[in-house]
């Protein structure tokens, strides 16, 4: 299965109550062909493929691993050194 590099997120729900609705990403060997997925298809893609989606850091230069928070909903947030990441955040909105 491949890999799923998270490049832009989509908001929703106003102030204060924002989540993040919708992603698009790319296959980091295909890196030109984009593509958008919902929160839900994200989560049940990082579920099905733990250590599969991830976002770069540039500013340290490495991956930092997708994971799903166990919520109602669950959804994604990055995890790296054993702590959760606000990654998704910084990454550009459409």
């Amino acid at each position: 299965m491949a890999k799923r590099r998270i490049l832009k997120i989509h908001l929703e729900g106003g102030e204060k109550h924002e989540h993040i609705a919708k992603m698009i990403w790319a296959d980091p060997d295909l890196i030109s062909d984009k593509y958008e997925s919902t929160r839900a298809q994200i989560v049940t893609f990082v579920v099905n493929n733990p250590g599969k989606a991830y976002v770069y850091d540039a500013p340290t230069e490495t991956r930092v691993m997708v994971e799903v928070v166990k919520a109602n909903p669950p959804y994604v947030r990055t995890h790296r050194d054993g702590e959760w990441q606000d990654n998704l955040l910084n990454l550009p909105r459409y």
